[in-house]
């Protein structure tokens, strides 16, 4: 998914392990976008942002 197409509260779905799991995209920083999972916040950079989350559908 493209970055900058991230919208604040939407959930998404972070593909990068064996199962998917539904992440929330909070905000952006300057070195990557902030994501929480069931209240654990990580950080991602903009490569991964594309790799690996995809929109809800």
């Amino acid at each position: 998914m493209n970055a900058k197409e991230l919208i604040t509260g939407n959930e998404y779905w972070y593909t990068a392990g064996a199962e998917w799991v539904k992440v929330v995209f909070k905000n952006e920083r300057i070195n990557g976008y902030v994501f929480t999972c069931d209240g654990v916040e990580r950080e991602l950079h903009a490569h991964s942002v594309e790799a690996y989350i995809e929109e809800i559908r």
